[in-house]
């Protein structure tokens, strides 16, 4: 996963930050942004890659508000790069 800070909160608000999964090559697929209330964990399975939003991630009340699954295979071959 890569990050790239968006937004910068300075002293009075949060930053924001866009996440992307890719393999630096093939694929670069945005998946959202995170800030402090919400944010993103990934994991490979076989060939898919599956990316779980998480809310109150700061907090011991984490949970999951969406999943989405992608294949490494179709990812290569589409050659997707946002």
């Amino acid at each position: 996963m890569e990050c790239y800070k968006i937004y910068s909160g300075g002293a009075t608000t949060t930053d924001i930050y866009s996440n992307y999964i890719t393999d630096s090559k093939i694929f670069r697929i945005y998946i959202g942004e995170y800030d402090d209330e919400f944010g993103y964990k990934c994991k490979t399975v076989g060939d898919t890659i599956i990316v779980d939003k998480l809310t109150n991630i700061h907090t011991n009340n984490t949970r999951v508000v969406k999943t989405t699954k992608f294949s490494i295979n179709k990812l290569a071959k589409e050659h997707i790069f946002e």
